[in-house]
């Protein structure tokens, strides 16, 4: 079981199998990346799966509802898809976790700054890179959200609809977030400039 999962994660297989379950998900290409380099990281979370499924199986079994021999798919196709099933469960924890410690790590202003852009208005963020690292330190302190979401987007290229769902709150709130922070970004530009 524990093979099949890593080979399924490897070849970014999981979110296929899974969706073939009933649950959907997507491994963006910086998760999968990550989880192909961070060998520790993947049979963490395998692991954990597996033992979940385990677990589970374990209960479902001294319940009477567990697999049965004439119940059409062999034991091991049994565990493997609760295996898969309880690494999308292991997966989403992570993705909580990496957001949580986003959301308190320092940032890469280069990395972000086009994040900043509002695609109405290419001038709405500062060109010289050190503006862009006091802008983001501004927002930053603000709301580091807003800069988790940015450095999301600029990291997987996800939509900001998908980046919402995966921060925990609505594409419209995450939408409202960033245009407070632009309009933040704007004021203190200008009274930057005001003074200059």
């Amino acid at each position: 079981m524990v093979d099949v999962l890593h080979r399924l994660v490897l070849g970014n297989d999981v979110g296929e199998a899974a969706g073939k379950l009933g649950r959907p998900v997507r491994l963006t290409p910086a998760e999968h990346a990550r989880l192909q380099e961070d060998g520790h990281l993947r049979e963490s979370l395998v692991d954990d799966a597996v033992i979940a499924c385990l677990e589970l199986f374990e209960v479902r079994l001294r319940k009477g509802v567990a697999w049965r021999e004439d119940g059409g798919a062999g034991l091991t196709t049994y565990l493997v898809n609760g295996s898969v099933l309880a690494f999308v469960d292991r997966l989403r924890i992570w993705r909580r976790t990496r957001a949580e410690e986003l959301l308190c790590s320092p940032v890469d202003p280069a990395r972000i700054a086009a994040g900043l852009a509002d695609p109405d208005d290419v001038t709405d963020y500062p060109d010289r890179l050190d503006d862009v690292a006091d802008a983001i330190a501004l927002l930053h302190e603000k709301d580091p959200l807003v800069v988790t979401a940015m450095t999301w987007r600029v990291d997987t290229d996800e939509s900001w609809q998908v980046i919402a769902g995966r921060l925990g709150v609505t594409p419209k709130a995450l939408e409202r977030r960033l245009a407070r922070a632009r309009a933040y970004l704007r004021r203190q530009r200008e009274r930057r400039d005001g003074r200059a």
